[in-house]
């Protein structure tokens, strides 16, 4: 039977719960969470999800009906089609994912809908949508009842061509119409461009519509590879017969030894297999290594098809051979196939790791060829390595050739490196005496008498104490150091007389006359402190204050650490305290009253004549690579590709010189390689415009770095149209190919923490939902191509708090640096941020990644709240639209200076302009004073305007924190937060719709969709009778001032999106700076390993 004839359901009717009742579509008290109110005028009808649908007849006792029947005309003459289900906002751009630290989506009202007008097929989502005089629904999952009338319904329109009715207008399916949703849309996205090894490594992994950009490399060949396995499988079946036989090689061994004098061998045969120092050698499993292979099995047939040498065995490198105990002490590799990315590794190629122990000799199997960073294909029995693996971060760095080689030249038994660095690991955990100038040395750190040390405490706070050594002494054999204790100016901001406009900078502390004996065990490491700027070149001294969050300043002593009075303080004379001429820092000397740090500065100038050149892809409004240049000075950001229009006018606006290509990543990349292949290709035109040509194409080379905040759209929780081939996925492959044509030093990912669960070869298990596939799929796809590429990595979870943002915000970071040049770290947290979230990366591997280090009391700043982010902006309320309303608490705002501008739907914004753009007082914190370095030309101080209702709402909650739609009164509730058969009734009327932020807390996670009874609903001011503006949602992200948004049409969602999608600015400084420390910590070991040739040598 065709499948438009399949029979017709048995009749079936629609019955109303009684438990759950229906609210109609046309009440005027329905109100979709997160919705955007229609503009007066307004023709175009808002877009919803409808999910749990039936869809019947009331006029023949509620009979549900096939939605076919809409398009049969015969069949509507008597005949009333109506619908039922939860409706929920369709929000066009929703592209990002709160994290597991947000709340779940308040719950959704059940509707009534009126009279179906019709519907439309989108093949492009395979969605069906129904209209009606009020909106347009997208399906989602029928309720059970319907779902054999739907299943019916699908069958009868498979066979017809989509979109036979007439689609909804193109501003029905982006409400907000303008270039920047119109070409995310799905419908205008450009296929997949790869370059062929990215294509090779895909394989099949990410569907068959990828467009290849050059010719495709050969894959192997079915033949090819069945003869391969054919040889393994052979291969592995021979070792295990051997190694059932190990025992018998005890009355068949021969030994060469390298000296007479003593026990060490340099050979030794075992029943025909040879096996010398420094063979690579595949052995019997044992003790010694974390990753356990499988048992061997008693009888060679018993071995899997699929089953390889690493299955079963071991590779390790001979260190040393022993005739006095008959051990052979091994340096082991692991297979790539036992790293995080498992299946999706190269069959050949190992990594050696910081493991070794002994095993006896005969656990020796057979050598085994691998060769070290191969220019060419090897031979396929053989394998290879070109970097170094750690377990316990999944870190791919390069070895260290020197450190190896010198290891190798000792002999036994000091020719481990392995062995080497853990004596030198074990060594550091011991406090040694230092006699010149009188210290000590603990954990790699040196500590003199008058440094200043940050030290582990137990207080509440979560922060680090911070002293200055006065001396050393030992108790009950144990190391102890007096100090004199400091501290942060921050902490006496709540004493009565402290100066109102003081700035509470996380970097000043003060000295007090405290002191205290600690264990040298709880030192965390050394830290500096400055006299204040006074007499110095004060840009410079601020510049090294800045560069790293354990440097401060001192201006005041206090008798105390906690005063009663501010008065009690007096002037530090900072230059009679006695501090350690050796030991401010390692880039800091302090002579003639000068602040200079000569090395730094040299390593900086060095830089500066070659600067990394970075293309920051996906670029959004230009954040991400913004913050990092900040953080190194000597980045430069010359290119961006950005698909959005106004973000691409953002970033150009702050980015003056940069080369912007405005336009699909896919076809600027087919672009740049095709020009540089020669051919002669029309140049692609700027989307903000559609007729300036973009810039000249990039070409190998021409970048140092590149940051890549791919899209994050189909990892994201937010994306209810999941699909197994969404192209957006896909965009990883994107960057992939821009990094193997460009072949930059340094890559640097971000994406949201969804990215983890994407599983590649996924199915699709419903019509909008996917499951099952590889676990970590698209992560581990991504590091096999990072080494292919010849790429050192690693990558983490970072909290945004951590690094002085005032808002929670958990991120997925990859770091990838090419072979040759130094790995950067991650930052670790220089804030205190109480939360839970341990940030561990659970592998499907079995081991759980967590480089980031959370010990309280170990935090050297507190977290940044909302009241220090913003507190100095200007302030207003909103009118209330109700003049009968306004209040004697309204009238007192306004004496005291805080205006109330109407907030019209009418008009783009609401709030002050020109003169009345004023700060409401000076900088009073860090935050504040780095976001207020420069003057802003346009502060953007407006608000999102809403209709009437809305606005009575918000100025109707209370000015306390954590107030929202509980506190309003009864009369103003809406449908889902008052009737209490609603989901947010039923869930016990949670808080978060109305949200008011707490000024001593922090801003939740920044998304683009930023509404009072939208997922990030806690968006009123603190002070103020309203929700956010654009340039508190900004400081919330760590924008400076000066940062202008641009819009095309003055449209506060486009700006709202940029802010929502970006990097938060103090994380991307944090990166940056630890970029600068690697290339500096290199640049001071290739300045020592210099050869310094004589001008006289001949």
């Amino acid at each position: 039977m065709a499948p438009n004839q399949k029979s017709h359901p048995e009749p079936a009717f629609y019955s109303s719960d009684a438990g759950r009742p229906e609210i109609d579509e046309y009440d005027q008290d329905l109100v979709i969470s997160g919705e955007e109110p229609p503009e007066p005028g307004a023709t175009d009808k808002p877009v919803r999800f409808l999910t749990y649908f039936s869809v019947f007849d009331p006029r023949h006792h509620s009979e549900m009906v096939s939605i076919a029947e809409l398009e049969e005309v015969d069949a509507t003459k008597d005949r009333d089609f109506v619908a039922t289900g939860f409706v929920s906002a369709f929000v066009e751009g929703d592209d990002e994912d709160e994290g597991e630290d947000e709340e779940k989506e308040a719950g959704m009202p059940f509707v009534r809908l009126g009279s179906l007008f019709r519907y439309y097929l989108d093949a492009e989502n395979d969605a069906v949508w129904l209209e009606t005089a009020q909106a347009w629904y997208i399906l989602q999952e029928p309720s059970p009842g319907y779902g054999p009338f739907f299943q019916h319904f699908r069958h009868h329109t498979a066979a017809q061509p989509a979109g036979s009715s007439p689609p909804p207008s193109r501003s029905a399916k982006a409400r907000a119409l303008n270039i920047d949703s119109f070409v995310l849309l799905s419908e205008n996205q450009t296929p997949t461009h790869v370059t062929p090894l990215i294509a090779q490594l895909a394989g099949t992994s990410f569907g068959d519509g990828l467009v290849v950009i050059g010719p495709r490399l050969p894959p192997p060949s079915k033949e090819e590879e069945d003869w391969r396995q054919r040889k393994e499988l052979a291969k592995v079946r021979s070792l295990i017969r051997k190694a059932h036989q190990i025992d018998e090689r005890r009355r068949k061994k021969s030994m060469y030894r390298m000296d007479k004098d003593n026990s060490w061998l340099s050979a030794i045969d075992l029943d025909g297999d040879s096996f010398k120092v420094g063979d690579i050698v595949l052995v019997v499993p044992g003790e010694g290594k974390e990753v356990k292979t499988l048992p061997l099995p008693l009888d060679v047939q018993d071995v899997p098809l699929d089953a390889t040498i690493a299955t079963y065995f071991w590779f390790a490198r001979i260190i040393s051979l022993s005739a006095e105990d008959d051990l052979a002490h091994l340096r082991w590799f692991e297979h790539g196939s036992y790293t995080v990315m498992e299946e999706f590794a190269n069959p050949q190629q190992l990594y050696l790791n910081d493991l070794c122990s002994s095993v006896d000799i005969n656990c020796l199997i057979e050598t085994v060829n691998v060769h070290y960073q191969p220019s060419s294909r090897i031979p396929p029995q053989d394998y290879f390595y070109s970097s170094k693996y750690q377990h316990e971060t999944a870190t791919v760095i390069a070895v260290d050739n020197l450190a190896e080689d010198t290891a190798a030249a000792q002999l036994p038994p000091e020719n481990c490196l392995v062995c080497m660095m853990a004596r030198e690991k074990e060594h550091g955990t011991e406090i040694r005496h230092l006699e010149t100038p009188p210290g000590v040395a603990y954990l790699g750190h040196t500590y003199h008498e008058g440094d200043f040390v940050e030290v582990l405490s137990e207080g509440p706070s979560g922060l680090c104490d911070i002293g200055q050594v006065v001396s050393f002494f030992e108790k009950s054999n144990q190391v102890f150091a007096c100090i004199r204790c400091f501290g942060r100016i921050s902490s006496l901001v709540h004493i009565q007389d402290f100066p109102p406009n003081y700035v509470k900078d996380e970097k000043e502390l003060f000295a007090s006359d405290e002191k205290k004996d600690v264990s040298v065990t709880s030192f965390i490491q050394p830290c500096v402190v400055l006299p204040p700027h006074e007499g110095f070149a004060i840009l410079k001294w601020h510049d090294f204050i800045n560069n790293s969050p354990h440097r401060f300043y001192v201006r005041y002593c206090f008798s105390s650490l906690h005063p009663a009075s501010w008065t009690e303080g007096q002037i530090d004379n900072w230059w009679e305290r006695r501090v350690c001429p050796q030991c401010p820092n390692d880039l800091v000397q302090l002579e003639g009253g000068a602040v200079r740090s000569d090395l730094y500065s040299n390593f900086v100038d060095v830089q500066l004549q070659t600067r990394l050149r970075t293309l920051d892809l996906f670029g959004g409004c230009g954040a991400f690579s913004a913050g990092m240049t900040q953080g190194a000075t000597f980045i430069e950001v010359t290119h961006a590709v950005e698909i959005s229009p106004s973000a691409a006018q953002t970033f150009m606006g702050h980015s003056s010189e940069v080369k912007m290509y405005n336009n699909c990543a896919n076809l600027i990349l087919h672009y740049f390689i095709k020009d540089s292949e020669g051919h002669g290709l029309e140049t692609p035109t700027q989307l903000f415009d559609g007729k300036t040509p973009v810039p000249a194409p990039l070409k190998p080379k021409d970048i140092d770095m590149m940051t890549i905040g791919f899209p994050c759209q189909s990892h994201s929780g937010l994306n209810k149209f999941k699909k197994v081939n969404d192209p957006r996925s896909n965009l990883i492959l994107t960057a992939l190919s821009y990094i193997d044509f460009l072949r930059p030093k340094y890559c640097y990912f971000e994406n949201v923490r969804g990215f983890l669960q994407f599983n590649i070869k996924a199915e699709q298990a419903g019509k909008h939902t996917v499951a099952g596939g590889i676990d970590m799929g698209g992560l581990k796809f991504l590091l096999r191509a990072l080494d292919e590429l010849g790429y050192q990595y690693h990558f983490a979870l970072l909290q945004a708090a951590h690094y002085g943002t005032p808002q929670q915000r958990v991120r997925f970071f990859i770091i990838a640096a090419q072979m040759g040049n130094p790995l950067p770290g991650f930052p670790q947290p220089s804030h205190y941020f109480p939360s839970n979230d341990s940030l561990t990366i659970n592998c499907p591997i079995g081991i759980k990644i967590s480089p980031i280090v959370q010990t309280v009391g170990s935090y050297v700043h507190p977290f940044v709240t909302v009241g220090d982010a913003i507190s100095d902006l200007p302030r207003f309320d909103w009118e209330h639209p109700d003049p009968d309303k306004i209040t004697a608490e309204d009238h007192e705002r306004r004496q005291l200076g805080i205006p109330a501008l109407p907030c019209w739907k009418t008009e783009p914004w609401c709030g002050p302009t020109g003169h009345e753009t004023a700060y409401f007082h000076p900088a009073r914190t860090t935050f504040q004073v780095q976001c207020r370095l420069n003057e802003p030309s346009n502060l953007q101080q407006y608000t999102k305007v809403f209709i009437p209702a809305t606005v009575a709402r918000v100025i109707s909650i209370p000015l306390w924190a954590k107030a929202d739609y509980r506190d309003l009164p009864v009369d103003m509730h809406e449908w889902q937060t008052s009737n209490p058969v609603s989901a947010i009734a039923k869930s016990g009327y949670k808080a978060g719709l109305y949200g008011r932020l707490d000024q001593d807390r922090w801003f939740s996670t920044t998304i683009t969709n930023i509404n009072p009874t939208a997922k990030q609903s806690k968006v009123l001011n603190p002070y103020c009778k309203r929700m956010v503006t654009v340039r508190e949602l900004a400081r919330s992200q760590g924008f400076p001032d000066d940062f202008e948004f641009q819009a095309i049409g003055n449209n506060i969602i486009t700006m709202h999106r940029q802010i929502g999608n970006a990097v938060p600015w103090p994380l991307s400084r944090a990166l940056g700076q630890e970029l600068g420390k690697a290339l500096y910590n290199k640049w001071l070991a290739d300045r020592r390993n210099a050869i310094i040739v004589s001008l006289d040598s001949p």
